[in-house]
């Protein structure tokens, strides 16, 4: 298993919690971020690299979005 945070943003894309999560992989922190999205946009981190920024409300992409997966 690996140790990945999850950050939950507020509307200006402030941190406004962290979670500790452990996940087999970056997809499985994936699974565990969205689930976590629904007020709010979540990134996905594995020590000092991003993984991913989940949207709110799990929102479509937008390929113009490079924030967002």
């Amino acid at each position: 298993m690996r140790n990945y945070k999850l950050y939950s943003l507020d509307r200006n894309g402030r941190v406004f919690s962290v979670e500790d999560c452990e996940a087999r992989d970056d997809l499985s922190a994936l699974d565990a971020g969205r689930a976590r999205c629904a007020d709010n946009d979540v990134e996905v981190w594995q020590e000092g690299r991003r993984v991913g920024r989940l949207k709110k409300g799990n929102g479509g992409l937008d390929a113009s979005d490079r924030e967002s997966l």
